[in-house]
């Protein structure tokens, strides 16, 4: 389990939508983690127009970069 409690994500349930391709880090918010680097993907991605605006990004977690990564 890595120290996070899974089994509270069990009941979450995919259905195909027409909304925005959703992503979601949940971890410690450390640099070694590499939350970064994924925020550095999902734009450039973006700006490739891969994404387009349909992309949401869901960050959660504590640490040293929760202010870098808050919007």
């Amino acid at each position: 389990s890595y120290g996070v409690n899974v089994e509270r994500f069990s009941r979450v349930v995919k259905t195909a939508t027409n909304g925005p391709m959703r992503f979601t880090f949940i971890g410690h918010l450390g640099l070694h983690k590499g939350v970064h680097v994924l925020l550095s993907a999902i734009e450039l991605l973006q700006k490739q127009g891969y994404l387009g605006s349909l992309c949401m990004l869901n960050i959660v977690g504590v640490g040293a970069m929760a202010d870098d990564v808050a919007q």
